[in-house]
């Protein structure tokens, strides 16, 4: 009797920690899912901005060597290139 009372609440517990498992398996592959959403994105996001500013600087009113100076700073670094391009084009164009 005590053996089947034993036996039954190990049962028990084995099965809640079998669920909890899952339910961890469960969160982890939610938060997965999030993060490769996330990391999936973010590059395509950055790669827009980059083509959109490059073609903003050949669209410009800028001279040639301007135009060249500046593709090459964003060629040569990518995301500082197109934020200080960006920061010094709406400071030109206020003046």
């Amino acid at each position: 009797m005590i053996e089947a009372k034993i036996f039954n609440r190990f049962i028990k517990n084995h099965f809640k920690f079998q669920s909890r498992l899952e339910d961890k398996k469960k969160q982890k592959q939610n938060f997965l899912k999030m993060e490769n959403l996330i990391y999936c994105a973010l590059p395509i996001i950055i790669l827009i901005v980059y083509v959109f500013t490059l073609v903003n600087i050949l669209k410009s009113s800028m001279t040639s060597k301007l135009k060249l100076l500046w593709i090459l700073v964003c060629l040569c670094l990518p995301i500082l290139g197109t934020i200080l391009y960006f920061l010094i084009e709406k400071k030109q164009k206020r003046q």
